[in-house]
């Protein structure tokens, strides 16, 4: 067994010199990673039950057909096979998807993460709040691809975009017949993420008499499709986003209370991108490396001036808005770097009007002046931390040594910056 780490056992239990019995309870203390088929001549339904409850996949009576065995062995073995693969899936969207896949290190996003840690391995239903643009639904996806859940489906539905006519069919389902047009029965998106995780975005756009329904599916964990009085069990995670102040929709009678308290059993709210400081230029280097392909820009950077016009804005369209700012900018400039002129008039145009009017000392810096000076402490500390690597060709201990900090500092700096080891070329750890 420790020599060959076999995937399946086939186990006797008429063995001459030890009980096969025992030998199961072994083999599933010591290799639970093995599949176990018992084959025994004794035709007692206590000793399969027996068998099924200490851990054996499957129990085969003697005398069988080869049909039967072949089967038998070829079905567990395809169980193994998909189980590996979705294990392996699960870990790939964990590395791809999951919470340290999130660009950012500034306080506030770090505080976001660490709720969110706290619910991974729950099936709580979470409730994300947020300016339009912060990424939503990016951190419902990392919540999905940490959780149990992450080999399952991950469903996205705007709730505020769907034709009122046509929400509650979407949400619920229906049978056939249930309405006008309805010529076969449908399965709603509740049924359809049942064993994964449902995201509903904008949910305060929901109407009044669906949220009665919403209710009822959280509670209860079924649903019950339009026509239909069949009650459907599910299994699924419900992720609720919403860029309005649902206590204030409460108090204008726009929102249930019973549903707010449902859906708020966990609440988290992301900070706006004005609030995370050097976030903004860690966005902005991730965004101009992801879309350079695409795009056939050469940009590979951005000068300063740009880059204090990026931390000096306020971002009212957050993330979303600075791609999209990124994009454009990729597009305009034909130079290595991406300069004050090649971004969009807004930044420009805020930037200036910043430099009017401090243009001589500043005794007393306004709150924009702190941020700003906050955000360009963490890109010089970020730059100074590539250069000590680059310098060292990556060798951390070295690194650490000239930066007078403490090795284990460094790595999580490395992590939290993103920066890339000068000798693979891949994110250092």
């Amino acid at each position: 067994m420790q020599e060959t780490s076999p995937a399946l056992i086939l186990l006797d239990l008429g063995l001459p010199d030890v009980s096969g019995i025992d030998l199961l309870r072994e083999f599933r203390r010591d290799y639970p990673a093995t599949d176990v088929i018992v084959v025994t001549a004794q035709d007692n339904a206590e000793v399969a039950v027996e068998c099924m409850h200490l851990g054996a996949i499957d129990f085969l009576s003697k005398p069988y057909e080869a049909p039967r065995f072949e089967t038998t062995v070829r079905n567990v073995l395809e169980k193994k096979r998909l189980t590996n693969k979705l294990g392996a899936v699960a870990a790939e969207r964990r590395t791809v998807h999951g919470l340290n896949s999130l660009i950012g290190s500034s306080a506030s996003i770090e505080s976001t993460k660490g709720l969110v840690r706290r619910v991974v391995s729950t099936n709580v239903t979470v409730l994300l709040s947020g300016e339009s643009g912060t990424g939503k639904e990016v951190l419902a996806r990392a919540l999905h691809a940490e959780s149990n859940r992450a080999a399952s489906l991950f469903l996205a539905v705007n709730c505020g975009a769907i034709p009122e006519h046509l929400i509650e069919s979407e949400l619920f389902g229906h049978a056939r017949g249930a309405f006008t047009g309805a010529g076969q029965a449908r399965a709603g998106l509740f049924e359809q993420a049942d064993g994964g995780t449902l995201f509903l975005d904008e949910i305060g756009e929901l109407r009044l008499d669906l949220q009665v329904k919403l209710l009822r599916v959280l509670q209860e964990k079924s649903v019950r499709r339009i026509g239909c009085p069949i009650e459907r069990s599910l299994d699924l995670r419900v992720i609720a986003a919403t860029n309005l102040d649902l206590h204030q929709e409460v108090v204008a009678g726009r929102f249930r209370t019973d549903v707010y308290y449902r859906l708020s059993v966990f609440p988290v709210a992301l900070p706006p991108l004005r609030e995370r400081g050097g976030d903004i230029l860690e966005l902005a280097t991730y965004f101009l490396e992801k879309h350079t392909a695409r795009l056939g820009s050469k940009a590979s950077g951005f000068t300063a001036s740009a880059e204090q016009a990026m931390l000096f804005y306020h971002w009212p369209g957050n993330v979303r808005e600075l791609e999209n700012a990124i994009e454009r900018s990729m597009l305009l400039t034909e130079s290595h770097l991406i300069d004050l002129c090649n971004l969009p008039y807004e930044i420009r145009n805020a930037s200036d009007s910043f430099q009017d009017e401090h243009d001589g000392p500043v005794d007393m810096p306004p709150q924009s002046v702190k941020r700003l000076q906050i955000a360009t402490l963490a890109s010089e500390e970020r730059r100074i931390l590539a250069r000590a690597l680059e310098i060292t060709r990556g060798n951390v201990t070295e690194a650490a040594k000239c930066l007078a900090i403490g090795r284990a500092t460094l790595y999580r700096k490395i992590q939290a910056y993103g920066l890339r080891d000068p000798r693979r070329g891949d994110i250092a750890s």
